[in-house]
């Protein structure tokens, strides 16, 4: 878990970036965490997760049984108005992109929409097949972020893992599947969406001030409940674009409409619409 403090000295300090700075790290400052060059925030959490890489796998006794990775429905939030503060929560950054069901076996990718329809986007798929799991399901969401300058990049937010290499990780806690998820997506080019560890009044400014899509508490120990909304999260929409006095971000994101192989030409996201 991430103090907000850390966090936000980061964020705050995204506006100093200079122009020609790699895209990858201006991002990382302003909208996220990336993997690879990372903010020290993050690299705390990726810090704590290498002293696990030795440990005992998940689900490694003999008797658990093994299950194929496939769709699961994403677990729902409760609409709030004001955050709840205490012991008792984390918090996330919602950032406004497509959410999507990812569930890798093996070297094939499938993306799912939150309806379980179909969801292609090739690029997308590509780099989570480089994740270092035989088989995995992920909920997360795809974004686009928009540099102030260079071409926009599509990039997909890991929130929580639900099935690793066999193991169904729902029953667990919120804790141990963020903790996985951090150290599945440690030195790949998934984004990993940490726990914040907050004032909730300090991060809300902070979010509201970058106009991004808002935040969503999660109850410490809660398990991943497929398709209920059961009040263990809770979302604060804070109307993004509508925040006059917000600061433009050197970082912007956006939902994509579009996937495809190359970001000049992308192909059209196919399946349903709506969600």
């Amino acid at each position: 878990m991430i103090r907000c403090a850390t966090v936000t000295r980061h964020v705050r300090s995204s506006a100093k970036l200079k122009q020609d700075a790699p895209h990858d790290k201006a991002a990382a400052s302003v909208v996220g965490f990336h993997n690879r060059t990372s903010p020290v925030a993050t690299e705390k959490v990726h810090r704590s997760t290498r002293r696990h890489r030795n440990s005992k796998p998940v689900g490694t006794r003999r008797s658990a049984a093994r299950t194929a990775p496939a769709f699961v429905a994403p677990m729902q939030s409760e609409t709030i108005v004001e955050l709840p503060a205490g012991d008792d929560w984390v918090y996330e950054v919602k950032r406004g992109g497509k959410r999507t069901i990812a569930v890798k076996n093996g070297g094939r990718v499938k993306l799912y929409r939150e309806d379980g329809e179909p969801l292609e986007c090739p690029l997308i798929a590509d780099v989570l097949r480089h994740v270092p799991a035989k088989a995995a399901v992920i909920d997360g969401e795809i974004i686009y972020l928009i540099p102030a300058r260079g071409d926009r990049q599509l990039r997909f937010f890991a929130w929580d893992l639900l099935h690793l290499n066999g193991h169904d990780m729902t029953m667990r806690s919120l804790e141990e599947r963020k903790h996985r998820l951090c150290t599945l997506t440690l030195d790949s080019d998934v984004l990993f969406s940490p726990s914040l560890g907050c004032e909730p009044v300090q991060l809300v400014e902070e979010v509201a001030r970058l106009s991004l899509d808002g935040v969503v508490a999660k109850r410490k120990g809660s398990i991943y409940e497929p398709g209920k909304c059961t009040g263990s999260w809770l979302s604060l929409p804070l109307n993004r674009g509508t925040n006059q006095s917000a600061q433009r971000p050197a970082i912007a994101v956006s939902a994509p409409t579009n996937c495809g192989r190359q970001q000049a030409t992308d192909s059209p996201v196919r399946g349903k619409s709506g969600a």
